[in-house]
């Protein structure tokens, strides 16, 4: 299926865009008895540029922002962000994200890619496609970074739709330091967050967060009147950085976060619900609870709960090879429980799963004196997960990725004042699937097992100009890619059931502007896109299932 965006679609984020950027900018500070807005460094293009000189469209908080505009979960942030949308299902942990219009609802991977500290947290479970990182990535952070746009030459498969940067707050070798915060609300809500750092020596330093949010349910239940939806999570992060003589830097970090907020109950058709109230569980007008076939029904069902919990790990070693070149290893490490019982309409879902995923990555940045430079990379992804779930019928499936990529991006200043940049990237990637309905387990038809392998190749060209020094223009073409895989359940007899789904891909030109007015008061960021989809995947139902 081929899909092509038009003039509407990029108009409406042009309106959107050029009311943000001008209020999301972050502090002014005095200069020559004048105010001027705070310069924004951003790593977009795994190098720190000033936000203004980047030809990406991008959204950037530092931790000012984020602090004066009391930005503590997605929703907060993504409210703030032009042609940046989510959706939270199940619970808060569970969120699903969409830029420019594109979100994970179809197929297996992700279309928003989301990074904490330059990893990938995002696991690619089959039926669910969204983020389980909780609120560990907004604890203690330092700058949240929306890319909009495939990102497919330096951040590789499933960013089609763009990317989420999260930087957490480096250890400190200069500050020994505690700070303490506290939130109280309505429907007894109350949060403690800790924020310490100690320096060990003139080189080392460790810093530790934790967190612990708490809420009242704001959903009643038919039977008792009791709250549903309460919130119960605790998130915590030890790091450490030690920097050894000739430049090289050791950074290592663990986390944990464990979320046992109930989920969000889902709407009730019209019907199926006695006073029609979203935040009132009752059963349909004259429905027998008590009889076994409602009994799982929205509004006789009341036993929502969650329990999900991620452990993380993450190391980075940087430090120049010479006097021109920069090499940077990044090493990731997850671990995701969760145990999910809520509703899908009128009926009872439950899910359970359990993944773990590996990352490496190797980069090396050069730094010539001249006007050519570039950085190249190599990268390798392994996840292994597991799915159980029950809608109707108990169905469990298992999956293995392992992927790698290499890449590169140039930059030729041509002149003071135009710049032309290029990268390519080659992706690899196979999966092995097992699929099975457990309750027709021993229908023939009912199994499905599966081996898949996915290629692509990805490039982006830009052309970028300094009008002035406080205003510039850029046109850019970037490609990106979606992985393949099967469809989530199996309600009908093969081959209805576990469909495979061909890989995604986009296409997007770009033009854009990065422009300050009034003595540096005034930010004002335009950007116009067109995207052409090629076998988009979306969600939808039939006759065997979804």
């Amino acid at each position: 299926m081929r899909t092509h965006t038009k003039n509407p679609f990029a108009f409406s984020t042009l309106a959107l865009a050029l009311s943000a950027t001008a209020t999301l900018t972050g502090p002014a500070y005095a200069q020559s008895e004048q105010l001027v807005l705070e310069e924004v460094i951003v790593t977009a293009q795994k190098r720190e540029q000033s936000l203004q000189d980047v030809p990406i469209s991008v959204t950037a908080f530092t931790a000012d922002v984020i602090d004066r505009a009391g930005i503590t979960d997605f929703a907060d942030y993504a409210m703030k962000t032009p042609n940046l949308g989510f959706q939270q299902r199940g619970n808060r942990a569970e969120t699903k994200f969409s830029i420019r219009g594109i979100t994970n609802i179809g197929g297996q991977a992700n279309s928003v890619g989301m990074y904490v500290d330059e990893v990938s947290v995002t696991p690619n479970v089959i039926t669910t496609g969204q983020s389980r990182t909780a609120d560990l990535s907004l604890l203690d952070i330092e700058r949240i970074e929306v890319l909009r746009g495939p990102q497919g030459t330096l951040y590789g498969r499933n960013a089609t739709g763009g990317a989420i940067k999260y930087q957490t707050t480096r250890p400190d070798t200069g500050a020994n330091t505690l700070d303490l915060y506290a939130t109280a609300g309505n429907y007894s809500r109350f949060d403690l967050k800790a924020v310490g750092n100690l320096a060990i020596g003139n080189s080392t330093a460790l810093r530790g967060s934790i967190m612990s949010k708490n809420r009242d349910g704001v959903f009643e239940a038919w039977s008792d009147g009791s709250d549903i939806n309460e919130w119960n999570s605790t998130a915590a992060r030890l790091a450490l950085q030690h920097e050894f003589a000739g430049g090289w830097l050791f950074y290592a970090a663990v986390d944990y976060v464990k979320d046992k907020s109930e989920p969000v109950p889902t709407s009730i058709p019209e019907g199926f619900d006695r006073d029609n109230d979203i935040y009132t569980l009752d059963p349909a007008e004259g429905l027998d609870c008590s009889i076994p076939a409602f009994a799982d029904w929205s509004g006789c069902w009341e036993d929502y709960s969650s329990t999900m919990e991620t452990t993380g790990f993450t190391m980075d070693i940087t430090g120049p090879i010479g006097d021109y070149y920069t090499f940077k290893s990044i090493t990731g490490y997850r671990e995701l429980e969760d145990d999910l019982d809520s509703n899908f309409g009128i009926f009872n879902y439950q899910q359970q799963t359990d993944q773990d995923q590996f990352s490496q990555e190797f980069t090396l940045e050069s730094a010539y004196d001249g006007p050519i430079n570039f950085i190249g990379g190599l990268y390798y992804f392994k996840e292994d997960a597991n799915l159980d779930f029950l809608f109707a019928l108990q169905q469990t499936l298992h999956i293995k990725t392992d992927a790698w990529a290499v890449f590169g991006e140039a930059r030729w200043d041509i002149t003071d004042n135009w710049r032309v940049i290029g990268g390519i990237r080659y992706t690899d990637e196979e999966k092995d699937f097992v699929g099975q309905n457990v309750t027709l387990a021993a229908v023939p038809g009912f199994s499905f097992t599966d081996k898949s392998s996915f290629d692509d190749t990805n490039y982006r060209l830009a052309l970028q100009w300094s009008v002035t020094q406080d205003v510039m223009l850029y046109t850019s073409y970037a490609t990106g890619f979606k992985s393949g895989g099967y469809s989530s359940d199996c309600f009908g007899p093969v081959p209805a059931c576990f469909n495979p789904v061909d890989p995604e891909s986009v296409k997007t030109w770009e033009v854009g502007m990065r422009s300050e007015f009034i003595n540096n008061r005034l930010r004002l960021n335009i950007t116009y896109f067109d995207n052409t989809y090629e076998d988009l995947q979306l969600g939808g139902s039939t006759p065997q299932g979804f």
